[in-house]
């Protein structure tokens, strides 16, 4: 209701402007990719609320980035609502922070992902509409690419083992991460550093088309963000630094 609510209101993705050679979309078009890609990015981002400061910390991320784009576009409205949920994010975070004082939850998660859906959408409305940058697409989509991936992955694991895909279960990245004995604070820096990789790989592949960037940022996703890299990476740590960490318990994602 509240996707349908937004996109009733007129902001949903009208127009491709000739990616993959569309053009104006029909109305269902609209009103369908607009829904999915609300709900779709709500549930990844509530997807990935399951360590100390992880959720906080990709959202701060992500709305600097979108801060950014906003203000480029001279869209000082939208910049303004990102600004806030940062100050938002940075005051939870303090206490989040493993160890966690406060937790996110689905009330925090749901509304901070929502609003990550609603800036995303006005995003590529921009980009479609009145492009800046030619690379444009790729950076926002690079911004949430993290969450992208994690639900993907996710969900190809839970069908492919005939689970249903909304069943709860330990295979997303930070508890993969996490098995590797690098602990909340370890797997939320971990996740935070790819989540910055996706985004300056734009820098010296700005003249990729959207969705050649995007297949390749699968493929750097499946080679390097996978159990047999972490415990190559883990290794390292424990020859560095000696005994490696204790386990921590992971039972909120």
């Amino acid at each position: 209701m509240a996707a349908l609510i937004v996109t009733y209101s007129g902001l949903r993705i009208q127009t491709l402007n000739g990616f993959t050679g569309i053009h104006e979309l029909p109305i269902i078009a609209q009103y369908g990719i607009s829904i999915f890609i609300i709900i779709f990015l709500v549930n990844a981002y509530n997807f990935i609320d399951g360590l100390d400061g992880l959720a906080a910390t990709i959202g701060l991320i992500i709305f600097s980035i979108f801060t950014v784009l906003f203000h480029i576009h001279g869209q000082q409205a939208y910049a303004v609502l990102c600004v806030s949920v940062i100050g938002a994010l940075v005051s939870f975070l303090y206490f989040n922070f493993n160890p966690a004082r406060v937790f996110m939850g689905d009330t925090g998660s749901l509304v901070v992902g929502f609003l990550i859906a609603i800036c995303t959408l006005k995003l590529f409305n921009l980009w479609f509409t009145s492009p800046v940058v030619s690379f444009g697409p790729s950076l926002t989509i690079a911004t949430i690419f993290i969450l992208i991936f994690d639900l993907t992955r996710v969900v190809f694991i839970r069908v492919t083992n005939g689970i249903s895909p909304f069943k709860a279960d330990r295979s997303h990245l930070h508890h993969m991460i996490c098995r590797q004995q690098f602990g909340h604070r370890g797997g939320t820096f971990i996740m935070a550093a790819f989540n910055i990789l996706f985004i300056v790989l734009v820098l010296p592949l700005s003249k990729l088309r959207f969705i050649t960037f995007l297949v390749f940022c699968f493929c750097v996703a499946i080679l390097l963000m996978n159990s047999k890299v972490m415990s190559y990476v883990a290794l390292l740590r424990n020859k560095i630094t000696g005994a490696p960490e204790s386990k921590m318990g992971v039972d909120r994602g």
